[in-house]
C-alpha cells in the first residue's frame, strides 16, 4: 500500500501526525534557509518585505497587485525572467492545491 494511500484512509491521528509533521518539515526549511542568510542580505530582506506606507491605508487592489507584480516577477513582462519566475510560480501554486486535495479527498478518486 503507498504511504500517500495509507496516510488518506488511515486514522484521523495519522492524519494530524502528517499534518504536523509537514508543518515542522516547512518550519525547519525556514530555519535552514534563515542560517544561510548574511547580516546584510537579512537587512536587505527586511527592507524588501517592509515597504509598506506606514501611516497610510493600504490601496485598493488595482493599485497593490500590479506593484506587487512588478516586484515578485520584474517591470518587463515579456523577459525571460518574468515568464521563468511565472512558470516556477505556477507549478508550486499547483502542487500545493494538488496535495490540499489528495490530502482531503481519498487517492482513488483521483485514478
Amino acid at each position: 500500500m503507498a504511504p500517500t494511500l495509507a496516510i488518506a484512509h488511515g486514522p484521523f491521528w495519522l492524519k494530524m501526525i502528517s499534518v504536523f509533521a509537514v508543518a515542522g518539515g516547512v518550519a525547519k526549511l525556514f530555519d535552514w534557509l534563515d542560517g544561510l542568510l548574511s547580516d546584510e542580505a537579512r537587512v536587505g530582506l527586511w527592507y524588501f518585505l517592509g515597504d509598506l506606507p506606514n501611516d497610510q491605508e493600504i490601496d485598493s487592489w488595482g493599485l497593490v497587485l500590479p506593484k506587487l507584480i512588478d516586484k515578485v516577477f520584474g517591470l518587463r513582462a515579456l523577459s525571460v525572467r518574468f515568464i521563468v519566475r511565472s512558470c516556477i510560480g505556477s507549478v508550486i501554486a499547483v502542487g500545493l492545491f494538488t496535495l490540499i486535495y489528495v490530502s482531503v479527498h481519498s487517492i482513488e478518486s483521483l485514478i
